[in-house]
């Protein structure tokens, strides 16, 4: 990163990443706000610093971030979508963030990461038969662990305990450091 710049982002998040693994997420986020003043059309920094806010449960700075960035790409569905997720996921904004998450999901109507959105904004709106398609889409197109937690909700709020508890067993053994599939798998044994 020192000798080739275009390096030098991707270094500055991993080291913010690795600062966060060793219980130092604060660290992460001062490191993240300093290289944002350096590089303040960065992306890839506004997306590091709302997941650092997100793990320091800093809700309405990490939506402020997302909005920012909304603002600043406009049409992104990427951005686009992780505000519409975050507003469906962590507020009471729900319609908004459907919104945003079908205005992504007209532009990327294959992205596994916008079906597992719009399936999660549904189940928020307590529309779990219409979110069950978008989840069974988004798990076959991507391998998640989030996806498999969201999937095994709404097959917990369809009384379908027996298939939830599958889809969180058979997750765990493909990510066994998961402790939120645990606590699911727990939750329904």
């Amino acid at each position: 990163a020192a000798t080739r710049s275009q390096y030098r982002i991707d270094a500055i998040i991993a080291r913010a990443n690795l600062l966060t693994s060793n219980g130092d997420a604060n660290g992460a986020l001062a490191l993240l706000d300093s290289a944002a003043k350096e590089y303040p059309d960065s992306s890839e920094l506004g997306f590091a610093r709302v997941f650092q806010l997100e793990g320091l449960d800093k809700v309405n700075d990490s939506i402020a971030e997302l909005r920012k960035l909304v603002a600043d790409r406009p049409g992104d569905p990427a951005a686009t979508n992780a505000l519409g997720y975050t507003l469906v996921d962590r507020t009471r904004q729900h319609k908004e963030g459907l919104k945003l998450i079908e205005d992504a999901l007209v532009q990327t109507p294959d992205s596994g990461a916008v079906l597992d959105s719009m399936g999660w904004a549904l189940h928020r709106l307590g529309r779990n038969e219409d979110a069950l398609g978008y989840l069974e889409r988004a798990k076959r197109r991507i391998n998640d662990p989030e996806v498999d937690l969201h999937l095994g909700e709404i097959l917990l709020a369809l009384n379908r305990k027996s298939d939830a508890r599958d889809v969180w067993a058979k997750a765990s053994e493909r990510y066994p450091d998961n402790d939120e599939l645990k606590q699911r798998l727990q939750k329904v044994n």
